[in-house]
């Protein structure tokens, strides 16, 4: 895929998918990239050492529309937007408290608003772009845990949606991508017996990898998905 002339924001760069996809943008031949983080940016960092100029970051909370709409306004163009920021924090239900609920939702999807509403004002105003979104094969099956997080990713779906209607006569192509399990920090704390009994469910039985992410990404930024919108791809082995 060439996304020559291009140019990306990616939201959550210093995360495991976000890194990772930055990577593959490059080797796609895209022009710049543009990223934010919130707190810890050691592997933008080392992206910035092998991209230089071409890639641009910022320290922007998500959860703060202001500094989002400052962050996207600094941009002279935009052509793809791609959602990569998400955080767990689990709970079974009689455990969890109001302000870990809160914690995840903002995050996940007051912050995914956030950025996709500036993202879609940006691009309205050319009428053209792309706005990628991430939930989580969480969100279709729900995991013992974690309905705070449930809740958030399948807020997205619906978003994405409502999104992909309203920016059509824009050109402005709205889709998602919905990890399943995926090797990353995301599933470092699952104990082995349960990741294992997981990866026997897995239809393809094995879990998937960054890549596997960033090239369902990479499609839905390129022209290859051109007459794709409102839609969700599953990345998640079968289930």
């Amino acid at each position: 895929m060439n996304l020559t002339g291009k140019i990306a924001v990616v939201f959550g760069g210093n995360g495991d998918v976000g890194s990772n996809l930055i990577k593959k943008l490059f080797l796609n031949k895209i022009d710049s990239v543009y990223t934010s983080f919130h707190t810890n940016f050691n592997n933008i960092l080392e992206l910035k050492k092998i991209y230089g100029d071409k890639l641009s970051f910022n320290q922007v909370d998500i959860r703060d529309p202001v500094a989002i709409q400052k962050f996207i306004e600094n941009i002279q163009q935009v052509d793809i937007g791609i959602n990569c920021v998400g955080i767990v924090d689990d709970h079974s239900v009689s455990k969890l408290s109001f302000e870990s609920w809160n914690r995840v939702i903002e995050t996940n999807l007051t912050g995914t608003f956030n950025t996709s509403k500036y993202l879609f004002e940006k691009m309205k105003s050319v009428k053209q772009g792309r706005i990628i979104n991430i939930s989580s094969i969480v969100a279709f099956q729900g995991a013992f845990g974690q309905s705070n997080y449930a809740a958030s990713k399948s807020g997205i779906l619906g978003l994405t949606k409502t999104l992909a209607i309203e920016g059509a006569k824009y050109n402005i192509l709205v889709n998602c991508v919905v990890p399943g399990y995926i090797t990353s920090k995301m599933i470092e704390n699952i104990p082995k017996p349960v990741l294992n009994n997981i990866i026997q469910k897995i239809p393809l039985k094995k879990l998937g990898v960054l890549d596997d992410i960033s090239n369902a990404i990479l499609f839905l930024s390129s022209d290859y998905s051109n007459y794709i919108t409102g839609q969700t791809i599953n990345v998640s082995g079968g289930l």
